[in-house]
């Protein structure tokens, strides 16, 4: 698994120095997040030659199939493996010195570390549920507010940007 996920997931739950949760635990969740993509085909994003006609030696992952595993394998359209002179895995884009046979594949993984934050969030707002973090009275009445209320907020945040999810 890539540890730039997970550091990346650290950062969303502002917790990089692992007080609340250790690295193993933030990678099993990571891991629990991520898909595989068999064969996914890679978008051509062109390249314009001067007096020339357009190449494709860059290429991207679906959207929502970013952060990618450092252990990949990426394919021409006649199977033959194919070695990047770039590839940048948080984003999910190769770059080739020469134009590949299309379509290029690849095989690896792929994870979504804004789901893996939330699940995570979501873990500490339950810990923090019985927690109140103001408490007033007024005629004759109380009102409080749970500290959990702004981890569950966050959740929300990152659910909507995490990969779509389907439940029966």
């Amino acid at each position: 698994m890539s540890e730039v996920v997970v550091g990346y997931v650290e950062l969303l739950v502002n917790d990089q120095l692992n007080e609340r949760w250790s690295a193993t635990d933030i990678s099993r969740v990571v891991e629990k997040w991520g898909i595989d993509m068999n064969y996914v085909i890679l978008t051509g994003i062109e390249t314009r030659v001067f007096n020339a006609a357009s190449i494709f030696t860059k290429f991207q992952t679906p959207r929502d199939r970013q952060w990618v595993d450092n252990e990949f394998v990426v394919y021409d359209g006649e199977y033959n493996v194919l070695t990047p002179t770039v590839a940048d895995v948080e984003n999910g884009r190769f770059e080739f010195a020469t134009e590949p046979i299309l379509p290029v594949y690849i095989v690896t993984r792929s994870y979504d570390p804004y789901n893996a934050a939330a699940d995570l969030l979501l873990e500490e707002a339950g810990h923090k549920a019985g927690d109140v973090s103001s408490f007033s009275t007024q005629n004759g009445t109380f009102a409080y507010g749970s500290k959990s209320s702004n981890f569950r907020d966050q959740v929300r945040a990152y659910r909507k940007r995490g990969r779509a999810t389907f439940s029966a």
